[in-house]
Formats: C-alpha cells, structure tokens, sequence
C-alpha cells in the first residue's frame, strides 16, 4: 500500500531532526512536552484513518482535498491537485 506523509502543526520546534525526534518520541520515558506531542499526532493519524476508510475507492487527490485542504493540523502546501489533475488552493 502506497504511503505518503504530510507535515503538521503538532511540533512547534522545527530545529529536532527527525532521526532524533523519532527516537526521543518512542522513548518509554519522554517528557511532558513529548508526551503531549505523541497523543496529538496518534489523534491525527486515527481521524485520517477514519477519513481515509470512507473515500472508495481511495485517492490520495480525494484524501488532500477532503482532510487535509484547510485543516489546521496540517502545514497547508500552495496548490493541492486531484486525482484528475484540478488544483484546489
């Protein structure tokens, strides 16, 4: 199954790379401010997943335009196209 990734708002310093945010968000023994990160993005990721479940067939044009378009967890790019190549702004 294809899988792409979208940036969000829920990590306020943009300085951590990803190799070490990765490891420090795993971490049984993460700190508040990581804590409260991690429950953001699994509550991002379970409502995509439900948002994903009702788009049939799936298109990730179709998921873009439906979830990602204007919701504010997410880092908004300039021009998101559908399956059919049309750009919503």
């Amino acid at each position: 199954m294809p899988v792409r990734y979208y940036a969000t708002n829920a990590i306020q310093n943009r300085n951590t790379t990803c190799n070490t945010f990765g490891r420090k968000l795993g971490a049984p023994n993460a700190g508040a401010g990581l804590k409260v990160i991690r429950e953001k993005l699994k509550e991002i990721e379970r409502i995509a997943e439900a948002a994903a479940k009702e788009l049939f067939p799936f298109t990730f044009g179709d998921f873009e335009k439906e979830y990602i378009l204007n919701n504010p967890s997410f880092l908004q790019r300039k021009a998101i196209k559908d399956g059919h190549g049309r750009l919503f702004e």
